[in-house]
């Protein structure tokens, strides 16, 4: 593991790139997300690997951090990155290449202070953050609430309340319940439970059996409550699939591949979260692929 401890920097992606020296880009997200450690993950094991840095002709892999999922899609699209961490949903629908599956993160709802309240159904007239910008959340939760029998006009009052950020503000906002996709243990999570009584709940309904027959991208996962201060127990949820993701025609996904799955272990050592990662799932899809050369 020592040769996978080498510094990773940040630097500001360019729309093109030869490879002969300059930056990989990988955009992860803000530096309270798990995107954000995981990249950085990712590129320590890259730019430890001496066949990977051998087929970029040395280009190491630098991570940009980002707003969040929408920012890193827009990135791809555009050029200004050459991969990112996505959810399985988007990747599927912005027609990318998945070079490796990550992790699950799910959907829950975060009620402030001892409100009793058990369920989404329950919230009444709470107000309720949607999540914040560029997190790929709001349309989700916009979902979740008209199955919990919210109206339109009640689900666009709260589109249209102040956002905020969720970390620094929550707590002291008029908001009384926050929705959040996110991977287990969540530092953010963690933070607000022992900062301002938050109790976690699930963003299920009665009719999300049905809602998520219709969403193959979307499961029911198990989130287990222990690590978060206040909370116990285990809830069941919306849960979706984070994969690593480039272009369609980014020349390197078999070079990322081969040395991502070559270090599965000492990847899972960096960011235990990673835990199920398998070796050669989708090595094979594109070992055609030709590598950047000088």
């Amino acid at each position: 593991m020592a040769t996978m401890l080498l510094a990773v920097d940040s630097i500001a992606a360019e729309p093109s790139r030869s490879y002969s020296g300059a930056a990989v880009v990988l955009q992860t997200g803000p530096p309270i997300s798990l995107y954000h450690p995981i990249g950085h993950a990712i590129c320590r094991i890259l730019n430890g690997d001496p066949s990977y840095l051998q087929g970029f002709s040395g280009s190491r892999c630098r991570v940009q951090q980002s707003n969040g999922p929408v920012a890193n899609q827009r990135a791809l699209a555009e050029g200004a990155a050459d991969f990112a961490l996505l959810r399985n949903d988007v990747i599927k629908e912005s027609g990318f290449a998945s070079i490796l599956p990550l992790y699950t993160e799910s959907l829950v709802l975060l009620v402030k202070g001892d409100r009793g309240l058990g369920s989404i159904e329950e919230l009444g007239s709470l107000p309720v953050f949607l999540g914040e910008g560029e997190s790929g959340v709001r349309e989700l939760a916009e979902e979740v609430l008209q199955l919990a029998g919210w109206s339109a006009k009640k689900i666009a009052r709260a589109r249209s309340q102040e956002r905020i950020n969720l970390v620094e503000e929550f707590c002291s906002s008029s908001y009384g319940a926050a929705f959040l996709m996110t991977g287990h243990p969540a530092a953010t999570i963690k933070y607000l439970t022992a900062t301002c009584n938050v109790q976690v709940l699930p963003a299920v309904t009665g009719a999300s059996q049905a809602w998520l027959a219709s969403k193959p991208n979307y499961q029911l996962v198990s989130v287990d409550l222990a690590p978060y201060v206040g909370n116990d127990g285990r809830i069941e949820t919306i849960g979706i699939g984070v994969s690593l993701a480039a272009r369609e025609q980014f020349t390197g996904i078999s070079g990322i591949t081969a040395s991502l799955e070559r270090y599965a272990g000492a990847l899972e050592q960096l960011q235990p979260i990673l835990k199920n990662l398998e070796a050669g799932p989708l090595l094979a899809t594109h070992q055609q692929d030709s590598l950047p050369t000088e």
